[in-house]
């Protein structure tokens, strides 16, 4: 009975024909038709952002984003155009990042039906993060996804010995935040 209603449902008859065709109520059709189906919406689908150094100046962007929560994301603000998405580049060297306190960013304008995008320039011994959203319609950037930091390559190889004493101290008195944290605020 399930086939038949996806069927139907398929052809874009209403809830009407198909209890006619069938000969049920249109309660029992409707309850069991989303919760049984075949060919079901899933709502658990992976919406992720990835981010790997490819060289010691490249960072490759991989995202997945469903339609479904990029149509809830428009839903709750409009955007300025929905068929382009940002990719927003931000050094997050040293600091706690909250969204707007980044040393730079650069924006990339792609397109809606992309999956991903590699950035060339990076600067050695720095960190970076990645976000994926739109520009509303007050020019205002809303935020979908956001990547894990990645760090690029030291400029020598005892450069790693500068941050050291920052480590000692945040072990030893672990209260205070650390200078050389960059883990995103995702409570914004």
């Amino acid at each position: 009975m399930i086939e038949e209603i996806t069927r139907l449902k398929s052809k874009k008859n209403s809830w009407e024909p198909i209890n006619d065709t069938l000969s049920i109520s249109e309660q029992p059709a409707k309850q069991t038709w989303p919760l049984e189906s075949p060919g079901k919406l899933k709502r658990n689908v992976q919406n992720s952002l990835h981010t790997v150094l490819l060289s010691k100046d490249r960072l490759y962007c991989r995202w997945s984003i469903h339609p479904f929560l990029l149509r809830a994301a428009f839903y709750c603000e409009a955007p300025l155009n929905p068929n382009v998405l940002d990719l927003r580049i931000f050094d997050v060297t040293d600091i706690y990042f909250n969204g707007v306190n980044a040393h730079s960013m650069t924006c990339v304008k792609v397109n809606k039906e992309d999956s991903f995008w590699t950035i060339k320039g990076l600067k050695k011994n720095r960190s970076y993060l990645c976000e994926i959203g739109y520009l509303t319609k007050d020019y205002l950037f809303w935020p979908i996804l956001q990547s894990h930091p990645v760090h690029t390559s030291y400029e020598r190889s005892t450069d790693y010995i500068l941050k050291r004493g920052e480590a000692e101290a945040f072990y030893h008195y672990s209260f205070k935040e650390p200078a050389w944290i960059e883990h995103p605020d995702c409570f914004q």
